[in-house]
């Protein structure tokens, strides 16, 4: 616990989850975002077809964000859930001052761009490069 009275995340507890492909974002470590198996394969494979339940709606799985802005200590399970809550949760009434909105915002985007340049492995991120630089302009718009 700080001065102000909310607790703080542990290394412990980020490192358990960044050492899993998630990235913790903001300034008090309560967001993260993690590459989704639909961007990888879309990354991957180059396939038009390869798109999450959210395509039915008309959202590309290439420019979707998954991201959990409460992802420490949301306990809901929800059937859609893509957090590891194995890893650890540290339950509905942990406190902690929330960062702004406009800076997670802008920082779930430059995680997601880092992820799309660097995650991927060069060799297979190369026989579909279009679709990766067409990724990258979105997210600099």
């Amino acid at each position: 616990m700080d001065n102000n009275g909310f607790f703080k995340i542990s290394r412990e507890f980020t490192e358990n989850y960044t050492r899993t492909n998630y990235r913790v974002v903001g300034k008090y470590k309560h967001s993260a975002i993690k590459p989704c198996y639909w961007l990888e394969q879309k990354l991957l494979t180059g396939r038009e077809n390869r798109n999450c339940y959210k395509g039915y709606f008309g959202i590309k799985s290439e420019l979707c964000i998954q991201n959990s802005p409460a992802f420490p200590f949301c306990n809901h399970a929800c059937v859609f859930c893509w957090r590891n809550i194995e890893t650890g949760n540290l339950g509905p009434k942990f406190i902690t001052e929330p960062d702004d909105p406009d800076y997670l915002a802008a920082e779930m985007i430059r995680h997601q761009k880092n992820i799309v340049e660097f995650h991927f492995p060069l060799k297979k991120a190369l026989l579909n490069y279009e679709i990766a630089s067409d990724i990258l302009k979105v997210c600099w718009l």
